[in-house]
């Protein structure tokens, strides 16, 4: 079942497809077929068995399970004070909706979603590999008098497992009172935040582009985003265009605005031309240290062998300059 809501319309001044670095023709959006919506907001619980927490004696945990059913020792903040926390423009089923297999985007769309406070949403894609994708994403400010204002938010690509990463930090941020210790991540090199709990990269680690109004950006795609498990199972990553409106560890990142974030999304895919496959660059490597390990070895191979060349002479009478004998 597609479902659209008023948060998948544009509500602000649509972003021109004809302006910028994203131009073309916009059809009509297939939700949940191209492309998916989905939302983090601190209202929601982290997990259906978030709330299940009776024990032996009736009387309630103080820790929560994680997902492999085992107990959880951090502690968490009672589901009272999650419903007490004020609600944004997402709607409940954005929390769950990122179920879906998508095709591979092969076509333009444009859509606006609408971010609450202190909250991110992202918007679910398949890049294929045989399109060039070129994303733009403008963002502006809702009021209660629902006048627009300037805004500023993050905008990160993200995989489907970088973002997993993602939403466990904004999960323990928000969910358990031991991870608000963790406030930012400026010191730890990219290379090691993936061995702290609250570390999380975007894709190559370069589409990140925090306090912005407006951004466009590229990604070409090598080869598609396929990992296999252990047990020989394949697993596709999907994309997340993340808009974020929340105070996350990055040191640089937007501060929290306090209205309601409008974030107008575009994505324009091209056509690729010839596509030579990955081992193509390996082989080129290759022969290009070839030649350079050969070169000065013919070179040395050719001066020594110059000078045993034999020059064949014709034979010719040598005129005699001895003059003969004169009888006196």
């Amino acid at each position: 079942m597609t479902m659209i809501s008023i948060n998948q319309m544009s509500l602000s001044p649509n972003a021109s497809a004809d302006s910028g670095d994203c131009q073309g023709d916009i059809p009509i959006v297939r939700w949940n077929e191209t492309v998916s919506r989905y939302a983090l907001t601190p209202s929601s619980a982290p997990d259906w068995w978030y709330d299940w927490e009776a024990s032996d004696d009736g009387e309630p945990k103080t820790s929560s399970r994680d997902h492999d059913g085992d107990d959880d020792d951090r502690e968490k903040i009672s589901s009272t004070e999650i419903s007490q926390r004020p609600t944004g423009p997402e709607e409940s089923w954005m929390m769950y909706n990122d179920a879906w297999v998508l095709e591979p985007l092969k076509e333009n769309l444009q859509a606006t979603m609408l971010i609450g406070n202190d909250s991110a949403g992202a918007f679910i894609v398949n890049l294929s590999h045989e399109y060039k994708t070129t994303i733009c994403v403008s963002v502006q400010g809702l009021t209660e008098n629902g006048n627009y204002t300037d805004a500023e938010a993050d905008i990160y690509l993200m995989t489907g497992t970088e973002f997993e990463r993602y939403k466990e930090e904004y999960r323990n941020k928000h969910f358990f009172d031991y991870f608000r210790a963790f406030d930012t991540l400026e010191e730890i090199p990219p290379e090691w935040r993936s061995f702290n709990p609250m570390g999380w990269d975007t894709y190559r680690d370069a589409h990140q582009y925090e306090n912005m109004t407006d951004v466009s950006f590229s990604v070409t795609l090598d080869s598609p985003e396929v990992w296999n498990t252990l047990w020989g199972e394949v697993n596709h990553d999907q994309f997340y265009i993340v808009v974020d409106a929340w105070d996350n560890s990055h040191s640089r990142d937007a501060e929290l605005s306090h209205i309601t974030t409008v974030a107008d999304v575009t994505v324009i895919v091209q056509e690729r031309g010839t596509i030579l496959p990955n081992w193509t660059v390996s082989i080129t490597c290759m022969l290009f240290l070839f030649v350079i390990t050969l070169t000065p070895l013919f070179l040395n191979r050719k001066y020594m062998a110059a000078g045993l060349e034999q020059i064949k002479t014709e034979k010719s009478m040598i005129p005699n300059m001895e003059k003969p004998d004169q009888e006196e």
